[in-house]
């Protein structure tokens, strides 16, 4: 696959309802290295629904110059330093060439949950990580911007997103991580 010209190497994209929480959020990613090489992209609901998951997705898709598609929602906090993502990155890199999203959370087959979550000081850490899983949590999806995968175009709403990129790059042959 020939490489493509990206302008970051981040992306940070957040559909917004609360601009002081996103503004938390995204204080704690720059605290945690995310400044330099990335760019914050927002769609901003704040002053009522202007966009859905889908549309603001597919926006951010179109609109991204990053290498990394990071879509997050505003209640996040970054936890660990960017050295961190880039070292799960190159694992995934080394462990299947045809990963094109990856979460901190998410499921494979019936009722198995795979995280990797810090939540106010409770880690939930599945074993096995990398774990290839059919289905992402939306809280944070991190998408590889050259394997080109998209949304649903024929889908709407607020929910269901992570399942609905998963299934588009199963589609695609590609595959997704927790």
């Amino acid at each position: 696959m020939l490489a493509m010209s990206h302008s970051f190497r981040y992306s940070i994209c957040t559909l917004v309802t609360d601009m002081a929480e996103y503004g938390l959020m995204k204080d704690s990613f720059r605290e945690k290295g995310f400044s330099e090489d990335c760019e914050y992209l927002l769609v901003d609901n704040s002053n009522g629904n202007q966009a859905d998951a889908y549309q603001a997705i597919r926006h951010f898709l179109n609109i991204a110059k990053g290498k990394y598609v990071v879509l997050v929602h505003q209640d996040v906090r970054c936890q660990d330093e960017r050295k961190v993502l880039e070292n799960c990155l190159s694992v995934l890199d080394n462990k299947d060439a045809s990963w094109a999203l990856c979460g901190n959370a998410g499921a494979k087959g019936y009722h198995q949950d795979v995280m990797h979550i810090n939540t106010n000081g409770r880690i939930d850490l599945s074993d096995n990580l990398p774990c290839r899983v059919d289905s992402l949590d939306e809280n944070l999806i991190i998408i590889d911007a050259e394997k080109r995968i998209s949304i649903s175009s024929d889908l709407s709403g607020f929910h269901f997103y992570g399942t609905d990129l998963c299934l588009v790059a199963d589609y695609l042959g590609y595959h997704a991580y927790v």
